[in-house]
Order: structure tokens, then C-alpha cells, then sequence
């Protein structure tokens, strides 16, 4: 892909919320207060949903770390139903009582607010969201997730390596993943002169099997599918049933990496590519072990991709108060890089992590790297 507030005194919310807002008090007593407005239940919530944990273990952790109080950082957690409606009244809410860092997706969730939160201010802007350019869009705003962007170069790295002559797409009509494929794939798929199928899919769609019987009759030599952790369960099982699912022909999002991390059984997805988080390879560092046996411990569930870039997220919060006394965009970007759990923290000139994306593949269970 956060917490309520209580406003003190009696106010009401006409034109004095508005004023508020705008106004946005500092805290006493140099507290820093992160509003959280974040798809937290629905089908949404499959990807924004662990970010809140992730964030306040990392600001924890950063607190011991770079000996801060706990005590200076105040979250207000609200759960926006990735509702465009919810996330203007969320935001209005926060605006009364002030914040200093704001976290905000998913997309639609975002854009419905970010017009307000403004383009250059000190107030820091987290997105959690895939679109490819909304970060560069406002001088105040960073992403420290993997995205479209960044995602991109592993789909490309794939049809570099498979080298079809035919490809077929299964997307979900969403303007993100859309400007991605417009963009990015179909410009490179037409200079490569690649016989091309589009078939796209909604939130309402719930059989691939019509899809995948059309793309049955193309022959396509490689599929790419992206959407949803949970749509593309069951894009593959109607390939897998119709027996068009070549090994390593078909490549997913970077959503399959939500199975990975949640431990559940890979099978389905025998033979599938897709883009996956250096964090959530099945080996890894000694630290980031470590890290994910606490965050099980602590919260009773193990951490994927998303809660450990929120979890950096909250690392480099608390560091760069403890440099700065403030957290303002100009003093986060003076404290990277920044080493955290997910790799190296550093943003590129349009405020996007360099984040770390791999090609993988699931072979007999288990994640491997994909080496053509």
C-alpha cells in the first residue's frame, strides 16, 4: 500500500478545517508527526497494508539506534478503504492537528490529496504507490519503494533474454499500470518488431479463462501479466489449466513477491518469472534475517518487501532528526545513502529509491535467480 487523532477543544470542521490545513502548526516540543493515509483494509490492502507496522519498528529501531526518544515521533494511522472520498476527509482530519511527514497512497488515495500537500515545502511527502513519475512531480515528495519505474528494467531485462518474436499482455486497467505498458513496454515491443496481443482486466474480473483461451489461439512465445497479487494467482492457474504456461516464458509483476513473503506454498507458480525485491529472496543477508524473525515476533506475521522499505522508510526519518533536529526534504536527502535492511537508501534526481529489483524464478518451490 494509520491512526486517529483527537482534535483538542471543540472545534468544527467547515472553514476552520480548511484554515488549519493550510496552516499546519508545528508540534510542541519539537515532536515529529507522521500522518499515515493508507488503503488499510479491501482488496488494496494486499500491497499498502503492512507499511504502517514497518514504519514504526523502523523509527523504533532508529530511536535505540541514534539514541532518540521514542517519545518525539507521533503517528496518526488512518485507513483510507483506498477510497479517494476517505483519503480528502483523512487528510482534513490530519491537517487540524498538524503532522511534519506525510505517507499517502495508493495512487487514485494520493491523487485525490496531493494538490494540498503542495510541490515545495519542508513537509515531506511518502508515497506508496506504483506509478512510474509521481514522485518527480513535487520537489517535496520520495517514494523509497520499489515502483514502475524501477520495475521496467527487469521487464525489459526479460524480453532481452527471451528475445519473442510474440508476445502477449494480460494487464489491469489501471491508469498506473497502463502508463507503464504505454510507455515503456509496447514502445519497445514495436521497435523490436514483436507481433504484439492486448488483453486487459479489471478489479470486477473474476475468471481468466476466456483471456487465456484467447491467448491460447495467438501462441504467444512469452506472456507478461501484471496486476495483483491475487489476479495474477489466477491469470497463471488459467494458463497452467489450458496448458499455454511455458517455463520461464511467462513473467509477472513484482506482486508474486507478496506469496513469497507471506511463506505460502509456490507450486502454482512453477516455471514463472517475475520481478522480485532483493529483500525477499529466500537467502539473504544475516541482518535482514534477523530482522524478519523480530518482526515476526513482534507483530505475529512475517514482513514482506513492503514493510521492510517501510521499515527503512522509518530509519531514515529518525536519522535525519538526529542530524537535523527536523526532517524537512532539503535535510532527507542530505542524510542519504543511508544503509538499511533493504540495501543501500538513495534517491535519483526524481526522488525515487534505487531500489534494488532482480529477475527471479520459482523452480520447484522455491525462489531462484532467472538466468536465461
Amino acid at each position: 500500500m494509520k491512526n486517529r487523532w483527537i482534535i483538542g477543544g471543540v472545534i468544527t470542521l467547515g472553514c476552520l478545517s480548511a484554515y488549519f490545513m493550510l496552516r499546519n502548526d508545528k508540534p510542541k516540543d519539537n515532536e515529529i508527526k507522521i500522518a499515515i493515509n493508507l488503503p488499510l483494509s479491501g482488496p488494496v490492502a494486499s500491497f499498502s497494508g503492512g507499511f504502517p507496522n514497518g514504519l514504526k519498528m523502523g523509527v523504533s529501531a532508529g530511536c535505540s539506534k541514534y539514541n532518540v526518544s521514542e517519545k518525539s515521533f507521533v503517528f496518526m494511522v488512518d485507513d483510507n478503504k483506498a477510497s479517494p472520498s476517505d483519503s480528502s476527509t483523512i487528510f482534513r482530519r490530519h491537517g487540524v492537528n498538524g503532522y511534519d511527514a506525510y505517507v499517502v497512497g495508493t495512487t487514485e488515495s494520493a491523487e485525490a490529496v496531493l494538490p494540498n500537500l503542495g510541490i515545495n515545502n519542508d513537509i515531506p511527502v511518502f508515497l506508496v504507490a506504483f506509478d512510474a513519475f509521481m514522485a518527480k512531480k513535487g520537489e517535496n515528495r520520495f517514494r523509497l519503494l520499489p515502483n514502475f519505474k524501477t520495475e521496467v528494467n527487469t521487464w525489459l531485462e526479460f524480453l532481452d533474454k527471451t528475445k519473442p518474436d510474440r508476445v502477449a499482455t494480460l494487464t489491469l486497467n489501471i491508469p498506473a499500470t497502463q502508463e507503464q505498458f504505454n510507455t515503456f513496454i509496447f514502445p519497445y515491443l514495436s521497435k523490436h518488431k514483436v507481433e504484439t496481443m492486448r488483453e486487459t482486466f479489471d478489479f470486477s474480473t473474476t475468471t481468466f479463462r476466456e483471456i487465456a483461451m484467447r491467448i491460447k489461439k495467438f501462441h504467444p512465445d512469452v506472456v507478461l501479466i501484471s496486476g495483483y497479487a491475487f489476479q495474477l494467482q489466477m491469470a497463471v492457474t488459467a494458463l497452467r489449466e489450458l496448458d499455454c504456461l511455458r517455463e520461464n516464458r511467462v513473467m509477472t509483476s513484482i506482486d508474486l513477491a507478496d506469496f513469497v513473503d507471506a511463506g505460502e506454498s509456490l507450486e502454482r507458480f512453477e516455471g514463472v518469472v517475475f520481478s522480485c525485491p532483493n529483500v525477499s529472496f529466500p537467502i539473504v543477508e544475516p541482518e535482514v534475517e534477523k530482522w524478519r524473525g523480530r518482526f515476526e515476533k513482534l507483530y505475529g506475521k512475517k514482513p514482506g518487501y513492503m514493510e521492510a522499505f517501510a521499515y527503512d522508510t522509518g530509519l531514515l526519518l529518525v536519522k535525519t532528526y538526529s542530524n537535523k533536529g527536523r526532517v524537512t526534504p532539503k535535510d532527507i536527502i542530505a542524510t542519504t545513502p543511508m544503509k538499511g535492511i533493504t540495501g543501500n537508501v538513495l534517491f535519483d534526481v526524481g526522488r525515487d529509491s534505487i531500489s534494488a529489483l532482480s529477475l527471479a524464478r520459482i523452480k520447484n518451490g522455491t525462489v531462484i535467480k532467472f538466468e536465461e
